[in-house]
């Protein structure tokens, strides 16, 4: 996998991945293992959403 070259990158912030479930299990356990990199994960679904912050309530 590719992912173990990233996490040792000191100019690499974050990480958005979409993928399987096996892969993204991975690349958090690279991140934790960095500099704490934040990762956004869309894992295992495939109906992915945004939500802004200034999105109504429901109701």
């Amino acid at each position: 996998m590719r992912a173990r070259r990233w996490h040792c990158i000191t100019i690499v912030d974050a990480l958005a991945f979409t993928g399987s479930t096996q892969v993204a299990k991975q690349l958090m356990k690279y991140a934790g293992e960095s500099n704490m990199k934040r990762v956004w994960l869309e894992a295992g679904g495939k109906s992915a959403n945004i939500i802004f912050a200034d999105c109504p309530g429901p109701g």
